[in-house]
């Protein structure tokens, strides 16, 4: 069984998107039981413009809501973006064993899952013992 021992998630909004509607994108990607267990941490901060920008950050620190937060996402994922993934994992593991990757925040909103590349995106860091790797590479392939 992979151990998670928590999952972050890092999301920007900028001044000309709503609040509400980005911590409706992070809601999106949490079980719908945990959805009223989690805090917003809210932080102001000044873009290159000097443009306000509010960052958003969750975490999820408890080991069993941690593993269902994955659970989740990688069951809401559709296969390419789970085989992507699996594919550049070995990227996307830092030297604390935190395993980083980025979810489309306007899919999240509509309640989808989506892995993407850009920028307008939910930022995901999971960490994961560093013996649960393999599995955490075998369960997005066995997950569907």
């Amino acid at each position: 069984m992979v151990k998670v021992d928590n999952v972050k998630f890092i999301v920007f909004c900028h001044a000309t998107e709503s609040l509400d509607k980005v911590r409706r994108a992070v809601l999106n990607l949490l079980p719908e039981s945990l959805r009223r267990k989690i805090r917003f941490r809210i932080y102001a901060v000044k873009g290159h413009y000097g443009n306000p920008i509010s960052v958003i950050v969750v975490e999820v620190n408890k080991a069993r809501y941690a593993m269902e937060v994955l659970s989740y996402l990688i069951s809401k994922m559709r296969v390419e973006d789970r085989e992507y993934l699996v594919k550049t994992i070995r990227d996307r593991v830092d030297d604390e064993g935190n395993v980083h990757f980025r979810l489309d925040k306007q899919e999240a909103y509509m309640g989808n899952v989506k892995v993407c590349e850009g920028s307008d995106v939910v930022k995901v860091k999971v960490h994961i013992s560093p013996e649960a790797l393999i599995s955490l590479l075998k369960g997005c392939k066995d997950i569907g």
